[in-house]
């Protein structure tokens, strides 16, 4: 057999696997592929091999979203990716929903500190939200949480939904979530303590986080552009040099970020309450 055959014969069973099992070879590209790569992100930190640090993360999670693309276009062929990315760039949906998403969670968090007894810093505000905003749209959505959020609300949880009702399968999809995360814990100064509380809070963040963004993927038609930037909005919320630790100085702001993120959650859950079931998702979906 030639090289050219048995390349042809592994593209076709990779195709057949992926067409008849997406879940599974998502999991699998997931494990054998992305987690290992994802290690060489601490590694570089610590100087231990030579790279980009934290840089490779966004062609990583990129390499995951063509991943994702070529396990739809085998299960679903041209017209599942032309939908999937069609849900990427959708951005018409209620203006009350681009402005929960935008700034519900700082806004919690910060009424939250507030609340406790933190100052609110003014000096230089403007400058503090257009930097954030940058960060948060530029280097946080468009480079990393879009094309993360394409995979696990997008893809895995789209699935998962096909089969389960809402919370069941973004609480599945919160266990590979935490798992392929768990690389990130080792980039800074760490020892076994803070690596456990670290995984542990990432487990407990999950369990709200994950529902999160199916409530608010429920809100807005389907939009994975509006997952994405919700993305990028917890990170500048949770963030030790984010929008809520620069606004509210001298406060960790992972507590008011989970207070923020249980009440959206919640708040989410009940204003799309009629739209959680799986007979929903099914039509959303056959609906395309």
């Amino acid at each position: 057999m030639t090289g050219t055959k048995a390349a042809s014969l592994q593209i076709g069973g990779l195709r057949t696997l992926a067409a008849r099992r997406p879940l599974t070879t998502f999991l699998l590209a997931g494990l054998f592929i992305i987690w290992p790569v994802a290690w060489l992100i601490p590694l570089s930190a610590h100087d231990v091999v030579p790279g980009f640090g934290e840089w490779l993360l966004s062609p990583l999670i990129i390499l995951y979203f063509l991943i994702v693309v070529g396990i739809i276009w085998a299960a679903e062929g041209k017209t599942g990716v032309l939908a999937f990315l069609a849900r990427i760039v959708r951005w018409r949906f209620g203006i009350g929903w681009w402005v929960a998403i935008a700034a519900g969670l700082p806004a919690l968090a910060i009424c939250f500190n507030l609340a406790l007894g933190a100052s609110f810093r003014t000096e230089g505000l403007g400058e503090v939200l257009l930097r954030q905003a940058w960060a948060a749209v530029v280097t946080g959505m468009l480079l990393v949480n879009l094309w993360e959020e394409a995979v696990w609300a997008g893809f895995l949880q789209t699935r998962l939904e096909r089969t389960r009702r809402i919370l069941p399968a973004a609480w599945l999809a919160a266990i590979p979530f935490v798992i392929i995360h768990i690389p990130l814990q080792f980039v800074g100064a760490f020892d076994l303590a803070s690596v456990a509380i670290g995984i542990l809070a990432l487990f407990i963040f999950a369990l709200f986080f994950r529902p999160m963004m199916a409530f608010a993927l429920r809100g807005s038609g389907d939009s994975l552009l509006a997952v994405g930037l919700f993305h990028a909005v917890f990170n500048i919320t949770s963030s030790p040099t984010g929008l809520v630790a620069a606004l509210t100085p001298g406060v960790d702001p992972v507590g008011s970020t989970l207070f923020a993120t249980v009440v959206m959650t919640v708040g989410m859950g009940l204003a799309v309450r009629t739209k959680l079931s799986r007979a929903y998702r099914l039509e959303v979906l056959e609906a395309r």
